[in-house]
């Protein structure tokens, strides 16, 4: 047989600073601190573009990256990303006056880019009549006191709504 590899297990700091292993913890750290940092920068570009744009706009535009002066943003259609082009003075104006050195403004197009999507409250319709009669006769038979207490709670929230 083949002699088998064990994996050798890195960390991610680790792969991103230097490709494979760091010379030293400090610098580990300062490289996961440093993509945590640019994460946080372009969640604060984000939300300035979601202030600028109209908000059917903004739900199919994301920022995808701070390099230099230019900020990336994907979109999902090529006439948003026209309009983009169009409002770049203005979203350029928007993202400086949020403490960013940027003077340029890149659209790239991403037909699959998720858009968000409207979050539906859960609503469970009330027990019938049968349903609450029968976990009231269950709960009644059982011994075990942890399991009548879950049925009694079960029973009442069901029927709180």
């Amino acid at each position: 047989m083949y002699p088998t590899r064990r994996p050798k297990f890195r960390a991610l700091s680790d792969v991103l600073e230097y490709g494979g292993s760091a010379r030293k913890q400090e610098a580990a750290d300062a490289a996961l601190g440093g993509l945590m940092q640019h994460a946080r920068t372009l969640q604060t570009l984000q939300d300035a573009l979601a202030r600028t744009l109209p908000p059917a706009m903004s739900q199919s535009c994301r920022v995808a990256n701070l390099s230099g002066d230019t900020i990336s943003v994907l979109c999902n259609h090529p006439s948003l990303g026209a309009r983009l082009r169009q409002m770049g003075p203005s979203l350029i104006n928007a993202w400086r006056l949020a403490g960013f050195a940027c003077s340029a403004l890149e659209v790239r197009i991403r037909p699959g880019l998720p858009t968000d999507k409207e979050v539906v409250p859960f609503r469970r319709d009330p027990l019938s009549a049968g349903a609450a009669e029968a976990l009231s006769a269950l709960e009644n038979e059982i011994n075990d006191e942890g399991l009548k207490a879950a049925l009694a709670r079960l029973r009442q929230s069901a029927n709180a709504d």
